[in-house]
């Protein structure tokens, strides 16, 4: 089934529309055609976006290396905008087995690509665009915490002020499973764990914010608000 034309402006549903597709969208000819643009593109620009630099100022440059953890990282474009910057980075990029399978292809120089978290010492954690697509986020936290990272950066995760719920993103052929977060059980979450939110900043630009983009009465029955957020936090031991 495909969806009308007019439907086109459409990415986020309650329930899917499409047959569901037996290649998993992360390791598809398109995300990773887009992947490969990204890194070509973060080569080539001399400045930082505004979700690298939230990176690069968490970076402790007084360091001869920060370890970092990016989650969900795809072919690692946060990483050559951040080379460029003269920084000395031990760069770990987390990432499900398929799309690992089809990097065997491609030469990757000074990214480490991993399917577990590492029992290493983080500098930095980082989800940019992807925490909303892990279902068993707490249990992925508790993997991670295990070995206390400095800090944690969540960028661009949508919000809610309800209970937390689950919908289907568009994405060419696929509809893929995208959680909205409430926003309070992120945060005692990170609480119980010792981590104090140090920084949460509102994404304005972000589609999500928009309404257009949602199908017709997405929001009829619940009264409640979707925001697209980034929020940072450190460990109550570490000193900045």
């Amino acid at each position: 089934m495909e969806l009308s034309k007019k439907n086109n402006l459409i990415i986020w549903r309650k329930k899917p529309q499409l047959r569901k597709n037996k290649q998993s969208a992360w390791s598809s000819k398109n995300w990773i055609k887009s992947q490969l643009s990204k890194v070509r593109e973060s080569k080539t620009r001399n400045t930082l976006n505004k979700n690298e630099k939230i990176i690069f100022d968490l970076v402790n440059k007084k360091l001869k290396k920060n370890k970092i953890l990016d989650v969900g990282g795809g072919l690692g474009p946060f990483y050559y905008s951040l080379e460029k910057k003269k920084l000395n980075l031990d760069y770990y990029i987390l990432e499900n087995n398929k799309l690992i399978n089809e990097l065997k292809k491609i030469k990757f120089e000074k990214i480490k690509f991993v399917r577990k978290v590492p029992k290493k010492k983080f500098n930095i954690v980082f989800f940019a665009s992807s925490l909303h697509y892990i279902s068993n986020w707490k249990s992925l936290f508790t993997e991670i915490l295990k070995n206390q990272p400095d800090c944690i950066a969540i960028i661009d995760l949508p919000v809610v002020n309800v209970k937390s719920f689950f919908v289907y993103q568009k994405y060419y052929s696929y509809e893929i499973k995208y959680r909205f977060q409430n926003k309070n059980d992120l945060k005692l979450f990170f609480k119980n764990k010792n981590y104090i939110l140090t920084k949460n900043i509102f994404n304005f630009k972000s589609k999500v914010n928009k309404k257009e983009y949602y199908e017709k009465n997405f929001f009829k029955k619940k009264f409640f608000k979707i925001r697209s957020e980034t929020f940072i936090f450190q460990h109550s031991k570490k000193k900045y």
